[in-house]
């Protein structure tokens, strides 16, 4: 899933545009990719920048220092759809 998210991530740099992707795979055929439980994950992947979002400048930092760091936005589920965590 991993090399999937990373070439779609190629994509939207490219084209400027967000993408959703849903990733599946059955329990017999989940081991065969490296997973271990099969089951589903839908990932956003989507531009990040300054001008679009006010938490820019706290994760180029943390980049930028070597930390990890991830932005989540709320696509399904109880919190705000697009809500930024």
């Amino acid at each position: 899933v991993e090399g999937a998210v990373y070439e779609l991530a190629q994509e939207v740099v490219a084209s400027g545009e967000a993408r959703l992707r849903t990733f599946g795979y059955s329990d017999a055929d989940a081991f065969a990719v490296g997973l271990t439980c099969g089951g589903e994950i839908t990932v956003l992947v989507r531009p990040v920048t300054a001008r679009s979002d006010p938490a820019f400048g706290a994760v180029a930092a943390s980049v930028a220092g070597g930390e990890p760091v991830t932005v989540g936005t709320v696509v399904d589920g109880p919190a705000v759809r697009g809500a930024v965590l």
